[in-house]
């Protein structure tokens, strides 16, 4: 019997403070969202069907109240996203180009509430009642969140879950490039299912321009199964025998914040639930075909989210993901 439901999702939930106009006087107004990509994450995999749990910390505050709302209203179970009296719940200020509705990061972390999550505040059992757990590397970035979910991840692997990792990089919250490297390797190594985007793809493995010696190369680091985000170019799927590159859907972007988190939630919905995934077997007889199908829900899920606002309140219910997917078939 799983107690914490299909899916468990650890990290970072917080605030996004993200650009919206200018004012007359040329200041710019932001709006806040509730966001962090496990967060994301999470509210992406439970709107499509799944039963998703979530660890965290925010600050006992009227931001971290708002964050917590929010993602309970997305029906994710917040039971262990604790509020902290000593920290304050982490903000992100989002400014996004025009042009091209990609953005730029800043945090106001010093520390922020995620950082604060202790070993000793989380039961191991919430991993081991689960199908399968998701990190992030920005929980990898400072102590003792660090070593929290070290402990969480390895008590899943123990128990025999499947382990989710995206690396998320952000430079701003690592001491160095190299730092966040090892890291984020040192994960990568724990985990059987990862998603980057293809800058991280290529910090990890050196270079390189093919995307299925670029899967190869990640894989050889312990997963098994990748999947490389593109932006407009949609998302290249691999396992050790199988891969697919599948296209984007064509929209006009309003804000690509959360967008490969909503696309992680998706892949995890349609392989936890729609699939019925459970073991690395499973992983490893996917066929081209099931990472197609895989890969075509997942950046269908992403276009409906990039028409809109925020990160973990453009993610699409299962319905708006289904009627895409045929509006594009």
């Amino acid at each position: 019997m799983c107690t914490s439901g299909t899916l468990v999702c650890m990290g970072e939930l917080l605030v996004d403070f993200s650009a919206t106009t200018t004012d007359e006087a040329g200041r710019v107004l932001y709006t806040r969202n509730p966001g962090g990509a496990p967060a994301n994450v999470a509210a992406a995999a439970s709107k499509l069907g799944l039963s998703v749990m979530f660890i965290g910390k925010v600050g006992a505050d009227a931001l971290g109240t708002l964050a917590r709302d929010a993602l309970a209203a997305t029906g994710v179970n917040v039971d262990h996203v604790i509020a902290d009296r000593y920290t304050s719940t982490t903000l992100a200020f989002v400014d996004i180009d025009p042009m091209t509705a990609e953005r730029s990061f800043s945090f106001s972390r010093k520390p922020g509430a995620d950082t604060q999550l202790r070993p000793e505040d989380i039961s191991t059992e919430l991993a081991t009642g689960c199908r399968a757990l998701h990190v992030g590397s920005v929980s990898l970035s400072a102590e003792p969140v660090r070593s929290a979910t070290f402990a969480l991840v390895d008590a899943a692997q123990e128990a025999g879950r499947l382990i989710s990792f995206d690396p998320n990089y952000r430079a701003s919250l690592w001491p160095s490039k190299e730092s966040a490297k090892d890291e984020i390797k040192r994960m990568m190594s724990r985990a059987q299912i990862v998603k980057l985007s293809l800058e991280e793809a290529q910090m990890l493995v050196g270079s390189g321009e093919d995307l299925q010696e670029l899967a190869y190369a990640i894989l050889a680091m312990g997963p098994h199964f990748v999947a490389i985000t593109l932006g407009n170019e949609g998302a290249f799927l691999s396992t050790r025998t199988s891969s697919s590159h599948v296209d984007s859907f064509t929209v006009h972007a309003l804000d690509t914040t959360g967008a490969g988190d909503v696309f992680w939630g998706a892949t995890l919905a349609w392989l936890l639930g729609v699939h019925e995934v459970r073991t690395v077997d499973d992983l490893d007889i996917l066929s081209d075909s099931d990472l197609r199908s895989c890969g075509r829900y997942a950046c269908a899920a992403a276009s409906v989210s990039v028409e809109r606002m925020g990160g973990m309140l453009s993610a699409p219910t299962a319905r708006e993901v289904a009627e895409r997917l045929v509006a594009e078939a």
